[in-house]
């Protein structure tokens, strides 16, 4: 892998990748697409046990472990 300084201005730099293919992502939006990932899985799982109550009473009134 190469990696080209393409421009400088101010605080901002502008950097290049060969091949072409590879990308980046800033720390910020990492962060905020991992935050994103981990509250929309928190919420299916939510879902998930809310259906399995609904169609399994008998479980969940036997106090089985969730997820």
């Amino acid at each position: 892998m190469v990696l080209t300084i393409l421009d400088v201005k101010g605080d901002s730099l502008r950097i290049g990748f060969k091949p072409r293919g590879i990308k980046g992502q800033r720390a910020e939006t990492l962060a905020a697409v991992t935050g994103a990932n981990q509250q929309a899985t928190a919420a299916a799982n939510e879902s998930a046990e809310a259906v399995l109550h609904v169609l399994l009473p008998a479980a969940s009134a036997l106090g089985a472990p969730s997820a």
